[in-house]
């Protein structure tokens, strides 16, 4: 077992591992995290410079929403590249296989460094950034934090109606909803891997190229897709009750439901799939 997995060799290595990360990945991870700053700068000045064209332009919480989701975007995209792309380049690719761990356990802290340390820290360095901006500028009101909170809040009176009214909610559809919210997950999870994979796969240009390995294979199963939509859509059309209303609605619902047990299936075998994929990626790398 201690061939494959030793912990104190593990804390090591990952101690290490994200080191070289902060090296490789820090400057281009604050430059990333800092972009609600930098957004906030850009519309001061711009705000400035063209005060009668633009009116008031601030820097509200839906911009600050779209920006943090922007920065995860890059985040995705580029963290593979920079922390573990060297690993194709025969020199660093060499020194890499010779590190004093196995496979298992560079694995395992890879994916503990891309899915859990390195968007922590960009989430926390833009939440306490906007935090910072918050106060130091009334204008752009409650932070994301106490701005979320307050959505909650509002949805609860608002949507739902009242506390009694959403646990019901809760309760009849806590399957759908737990299912959803994997889907979500899932998806994000799979995308840190898809350019993971194209970071240990690809020797040179490995965002671009996993992107358009991207396109490619999801123009294929498009193709292949459209034909059991087809089928499945008549089917549906065969099936779909001509009874009251409420039985309408009863079948509705459960092909929605249908709908959504079938792509988190298929969601997490995608998932397990692209595990599988960078640990023997990684197991067979020879430089």
């Amino acid at each position: 077992m201690n061939e494959y997995f030793n912990i104190k060799r593990f804390g090591k290595y990952l101690a290490s591992d994200i080191v070289n990360n902060y090296k490789n990945y820090g400057i281009s991870l604050l430059i990333t995290a800092l972009m609600g700053l930098i957004t906030y700068l850009i519309i001061i000045i711009v705000s400035k410079i063209f005060p009668n064209s633009l009116g008031d332009l601030e820097f509200t919480a839906g911009i600050r929403v779209c920006v943090l989701v922007i920065a995860f975007i890059t985040l995705i995209l580029n963290q593979g590249a920079k922390s573990y792309g060297s690993i194709t380049d025969k020199r660093a690719g060499s020194f890499y296989t010779l590190l004093p761990a196995s496979t298992l356990e560079k694995w395992l802290s890879m994916l503990i460094n891309v899915i859990i340390i390195l968007p922590t820290a960009l989430l926390l360095i833009y939440l306490t950034v906007d935090a910072l901006i918050c106060v130091i500028d009334p204008a752009c009101g409650n932070n994301l934090i106490v701005g979320l909170s307050d959505w909650i809040n509002w949805a609860k009176f608002e949507i739902f109606g009242n506390q009694e009214e959403l646990a019901l909610i809760l309760d009849e559809h806590s399957s759908m909803i737990f299912l959803f919210v994997s889907i979500l997950v899932i998806g994000y999870l799979s995308y840190i891997l898809i350019f993971l994979l194209g970071a240990l796969c690809f020797k040179k240009n490995k965002v671009a190229k996993t992107i358009l390995a991207i396109i490619v294979i999801s123009s294929i199963f498009s193709v292949l897709g459209s034909f059991f939509t087809m089928d499945y859509a008549e089917i549906v059309e065969n099936l779909n009750p001509t009874g009251t209303e409420a039985e309408q609605l009863d079948f509705v619902f459960s092909f929605f439901k249908n709908m959504i047990i079938t792509e988190y299936v298929f969601s997490l075998l995608g998932l397990i799939a692209l595990l599988c994929a960078t640990f023997f990626r990684l197991k067979t790398i020879k430089n």
